[in-house]
């Protein structure tokens, strides 16, 4: 019997990664921002986030600007602007769904966080 990860129990903490567990792409857009960066933080950001860029290729097409604003109170705007970009970038154009430490931006915390 096969085990989808995406379907386990929810924890009390409700944490981005079951939040977001069967949606992989938004799932790393999320592990990219709370990279040095509290869950409190991010709440009041992350449904922005997905309103004006809600797929893979909406965000690779993004404005770097625009996104490093609505990330700035997160601290590193530059960076996690271009490390989503970069990484929307490679999920929609040649990412093969198996390692996501392929993907520019994702380290150990999301590759852990996607399995």
């Amino acid at each position: 019997m096969v085990i989808d990860p995406r379907s386990g129990p929810t924890s009390p903490l409700n944490l981005f990664q079951e939040r977001y567990r069967a949606e992989p792409w938004r799932l790393l857009c999320c592990t990219i921002c709370l990279n040095l960066c509290t869950g409190r933080a991010f709440e009041s950001v992350h449904r922005d986030l997905f309103s004006l860029w809600p797929t893979p290729l909406d965000m690779a097409i993004a404005d770097r600007r625009e996104l490093e604003d609505l990330l700035t109170h997160l601290g590193l705007q530059r960076r996690r602007a271009l490390s989503l970009i970069r990484m929307a970038t490679a999920y929609s154009c040649w990412w093969d769904g198996r390692d996501p430490q392929d993907l520019p931006g994702i380290g150990k915390y999301g590759a852990d966080s996607y399995r």
